[in-house]
């Protein structure tokens, strides 16, 4: 996430930018990042591939954001999802996932196909998390 600031994704299917994709989305995301400003959370939309697995987001989180992970869909649109730390403003009645080595495997369009609502991300010690 901060480590790649500036890559370029394109939707597959359309060869156009994920941004270009991003900015023309009318419905849902610009919703939520509005639910989540106004609720006094400072959303931050992260644009990532699909196939990225979620301990990249994972490990530079904090306990207080709330991400917006964004990734193309291959059909002109965008799938994204929402991984909120366990402080983070608007992550009420939102579904708990522990930072285990199976939720960090998962790909980043995994987490947006199955994860319907985003998820609370409960972190593990580093200890915790090497065995």
């Amino acid at each position: 996430m901060r480590t790649k600031v500036g890559a370029v994704h394109r939707d597959k299917s359309s060869d156009r930018m994920l941004l270009q994709i991003l900015l023309a989305e009318q419905t849902g995301l610009r919703d939520e990042v509005a639910r989540l400003s106004s609720a006094g959370a400072e959303p931050v939309v992260v644009l990532v591939e699909p196939d990225q697995m979620l301990a990249t987001l994972l490990d530079q989180m904090s306990a207080r954001d709330a991400l917006l992970a964004v990734h193309s869909d291959d059909n002109g649109s965008v799938g994204w999802n929402v991984l909120y730390g366990t402080d983070s403003i608007g992550a009420q009645d939102v579904p708990r996932a522990t930072d285990d080595s199976a939720f960090r495997a998962m790909s980043l369009s995994g987490f947006t196909q199955t994860c319907t609502g985003g998820r609370v991300v409960l972190r593990q010690s580093a200890a915790g998390l090497a065995s």
